[in-house]
C-alpha cells in the first residue's frame, strides 16, 4: 500500500505512548503525519489517563480542560480507530517479556495486542515511546512489534517518503498560528526528540537552522 511506506503492500500500525503524545509539537507532526496517512496511531485508555494525568505539568497549560480537548482532537484525527482492547487480560499480559519495566506492562501489552490483529508478515506494528529504557526496543522484536522513540519513527518515515514527509511538515508550520511557531522552532523541537535526519534535511530545503534553546522546543 503506497500510503504506507514503512509496510509495503500492508498498513503502518503504532502504538503512541503517552511519552509521544504529550509535548504538542511531537504530537502535532505525529498527527499531521498520521491525516497524510504514512501510518495509523493507536492507544488505550490507560494511555490516555497517562496523558491526563501529566498534560498541565509537561505544557504548562491554564486551561484546566486543555488535556481532556487535547485529546479530542487526536481521536478525531485517527476518526475514532485508535482504541486497543483488551491488553489487560491476564492472558495479555503473561506474554509480555520481563525486560519490560512493570510500570508500562500496560503499553507494551497493547502493541502485542496490536501485532495479533495485524496482517502477518504484511503489516508492520510500531511501539512509539521516548522510555526505551523501560520498554527495551529488542524486549517485543520476535513478536513482532518495532520499538521506535518518537525521533527514529518520523526519520524511518522521512528516509521512506522524504516529499511527502517535507510537505506535512511545510504544512503543519503553516498550522502552527496561535501562537505562530518559526521554522527554526520546529526544527529545534524535532531535533530535540531526535529526528536527526529529518531536520538535517528540512534544514537544507528551509535554508534555516534549529533555534537554540528549548524554550518552546516541545
Amino acid at each position: 500500500m503506497a500510503d504506507h511506506p514503512l509496510s509495503p503492500g500492508g498498513f503502518s500500525l503504532a502504538v503512541l505512548d503517552a511519552c509521544a503524545l504529550l509535548p504538542p509539537r511531537l504530537s502535532d507532526v505525529l498527527f499531521d503525519l498520521a491525516l497524510e496517512g504514512l501510518y495509523l496511531p493507536h492507544w488505550t485508555a490507560d494511555i490516555e489517563d497517562e496523558f491526563l494525568r501529566n498534560f498541565q505539568a509537561v505544557t504548562g497549560a491554564a486551561a484546566p480542560d486543555g488535556g481532556a480537548r487535547r485529546l479530542g482532537a487526536f481521536r478525531a484525527a485517527a476518526r475514532m480507530r485508535h482504541e486497543i482492547f483488551g491488553h489487560m487480560d491476564p492472558s495479555a499480559i503473561a506474554r509480555v517479556p520481563a525486560a519490560v519495566d512493570k510500570k508500562d506492562v500496560h503499553v507494551a501489552s497493547a502493541a502485542l495486542m496490536l501485532a495479533r490483529s495485524a496482517e502477518a508478515d504484511v503489516d508492520k506494528v510500531f511501539l512509539v515511546t521516548a522510555n526505551l529504557a523501560d520498554l527495551p526496543p529488542g524486549a517485543l522484536a520476535m513478536q513482532g512489534v518495532v520499538t521506535l522513540s518518537p525521533g527514529a519513527f518520523i526519520d524511518a518515515l522521512h528516509a521512506a517518503e522524504p516529499e511527502r514527509v517535507q510537505g506535512v511538515l511545510t504544512r503543519t508550520l503553516a498550522d502552527l498560528k496561535d501562537p505562530p511557531y518559526t521554522a527554526a522552532e520546529l526544527l529545534a523541537a524535532l531535533s530535540l526528540h531526535g529526528a536527526t535526519a529529518t531536520v538535517k534535511s528540512l534544514s537544507r530545503a528551509w535554508g534555516v537552522a534549529p533555534a537554540k534553546g528549548r524554550k518552546r522546543a516541545r
